[in-house]
């Protein structure tokens, strides 16, 4: 396993580039596979493919893309509570808590569900400092997007690239 020194910007770029695709990914996925490239070269590689993906394709393949990946009939969803807990009760607790830590931390949700992967991921940016951040990689993040990485399996999809790096990044920071 590669051990991993981060900043919260790190899962701030990885946050960026899994929410709905701007003009800025390219952008953001060469910056995320630099900053991945001293500490985890694999990841960085990675990062490098996707970023030269959205570089070659329009901005409107890049958004279908983005769809048929995480909306409509998915093949990931992007909420970590449901590949914790499926449909169960459990995740609705498991939401409600999330949504009062973001409260606590005086952070919105901006019309997101609290589970989306890019919002936690932009939360254990604010957390690092009261040792929440630890439990969320290790205990929620991981397992959610070790289970989000199996799903591509067998389709060639570029966000398993970066879901791939993101997985290899939080493991090396857990």
């Amino acid at each position: 396993m590669v051990t991993v020194e981060l900043t919260g910007d790190l899962y701030s770029l990885f946050a960026a580039i899994l929410e709905y695709p701007t003009a800025r990914i390219v952008e953001q996925a060469g910056n995320c596979a630099t900053a991945l490239a001293p500490v985890a070269k694999r990841a960085a590689g990675l990062a490098a493919n996707f970023a030269e993906f959205c570089q070659s394709v329009t901005p409107g393949h890049l958004e279908e893309l983005y769809t048929e990946t995480f909306d409509l009939q998915a093949i990931c969803s992007p909420y970590v509570g449901y590949h914790l807990f499926g449909e169960d009760r459990r995740r609705g607790e498991f939401m409600v808590r999330l949504k009062d830590y973001y409260r606590s931390q005086d952070r919105p949700l901006n019309g997101e569900l609290p589970d989306h992967l890019s919002v936690m991921l932009k939360s254990v940016t604010w957390g690092e400092r009261d040792g929440e951040a630890g439990e969320l990689k290790g205990f929620c993040l991981v397992p959610a997007v070790k289970k989000m990485t199996g799903l591509f399996d067998g389709k060639n999809n570029p966000y398993h690239h970066i879901l791939t790096a993101l997985l290899i990044t939080l493991e090396g920071d857990t």
